[in-house]
């Protein structure tokens, strides 16, 4: 959406560089506004093997001389000379589905204790588990209800719209 926002400011000689490339959604992104916008066209790529917390203090080292955590550069292509690419993204949009699906679930604000819950299964550490459902139920006592909504499952908190 922001580049879509920016795109009528932008100059013949626009260069768009977009940091941390390395997230899937960003990627995502920046090739959803390339597919609407064809004057624009990727330029360069740029990824690091991995999150930099993922990272040995070597990889570390190296990203910080080097991408980072990855970049998209962007041109504005008015004499249509490079050629129309795709981004790096995946087919499946399973992931995007289920954003929609925890942002409209009543405990949407708990999410990421329930992932830890589900991180401790696999591989199976009982104490940790034990203590993540702990820690999931205490967030769930404090959920803010500004997340609740009116249904148990797909909330579109429209209720003050109508």
């Amino acid at each position: 959406m922001c580049l879509l926002m920016v795109r009528p400011f932008l100059s013949e000689n626009a260069v768009i560089i977009i940091d941390d490339s390395n997230y899937r959604d960003v990627r995502q992104a920046n090739d959803d506004f390339l597919t609407v916008s064809p004057a624009f066209k990727i330029a360069l790529e740029k990824y690091t093997s991995a999150h930099p917390n993922n990272m040995s203090p070597e990889e570390k080292n190296k990203a910080i001389e080097g991408w980072w955590n990855g970049i998209n550069t962007i041109i504005y292509d008015s004499d249509n000379y490079w050629p129309q690419r795709k981004i790096a993204t995946i087919t499946s949009k399973v992931l995007y589905y289920n954003d929609q699906h925890v942002h409209t679930s009543r405990y949407a604000d708990c999410a990421t204790e329930a992932l830890k819950v589900v991180n401790a299964l696999r591989p199976f550490r009982l104490f940790k588990l034990l203590s993540r459902l702990v820690s999931l139920y205490k967030k769930t006592k404090k959920s803010d209800p500004l997340f609740h909504g009116k249904f148990r499952y797909l909330n579109t908190y429209t209720d003050n719209l109508v």
